[in-house]
């Protein structure tokens, strides 16, 4: 009965942890936004032991602030940090696209072409959508020059379900190395013995 109690309560939290990641990430909880737990367990309708979970697992992930005897706030944006990042994001995509186009990179993107050279009408207007999709490109431009890097974004935060997604992967990593094996053995024109 115990584990009945403990596994629905781990639902519940994470379902409020999705829920208010979701949230976050669509600026409807803006940074700065102040709330309690009270307020969190009425809109999700729960007690406040998942919401108490969800929340300082988002605290671990550096997406809120816990204040003592006054709730919890989103964490501010830090345009620092951020600016960094897209550099880092710009020096390896840049990277990744010389790598490409060193090989024969029409092949290696055949998949993204079909989702981003589209006409007008048939572009997606919906944010979350279109996000999810851009998050896929910059995956694939990166995996498709052959690194690792997808994994370790995946990784990063070492929450369960990311983590999970780059164990899924790791097939693709090993047939992207496997690949870059063949082709230098192909480039060299020797091949070894096995």
């Amino acid at each position: 009965m115990a584990k009945t109690k403990d596994a629905g309560r781990g639902k519940l939290a994470g379902a409020v942890y999705d829920k208010l990641k979701a949230d976050i990430f669509e600026f409807r909880l803006p940074p700065g936004a102040r709330f309690s737990e009270n307020q969190i367990a009425r809109r999700a309708r729960v007690s406040r032991t998942p919401v108490r979970e969800a929340l300082f697992r988002l605290e671990r992930e550096g997406y809120l602030e816990v204040h003592s005897k006054s709730g919890w706030s989103v964490r501010a944006l830090d345009f620092e940090l951020l600016d960094q990042l897209y550099d880092l994001r710009v020096v390896l995509e840049c990277a990744a696209v010389r790598k490409l186009c060193a090989g024969n990179p029409r092949s290696a993107l055949a998949d993204l072409a079909k989702v981003w050279l589209v006409a007008p009408r048939k572009r997606l207007s919906d944010g979350a959508q279109v996000a999810t999709l851009d998050e896929a490109f910059h995956a694939r431009l990166v995996a498709a020059a052959g690194t690792m890097l997808y994994h370790y974004f995946l990784i990063r935060g070492r929450e369960r379900m990311p983590c999970f997604k780059a164990f899924l992967h790791n097939n693709w990593t090993g047939a992207a190395i496997f690949a870059g094996i063949l082709a230098e053995y192909a480039l060299q024109g020797t091949w070894p013995r096995w």
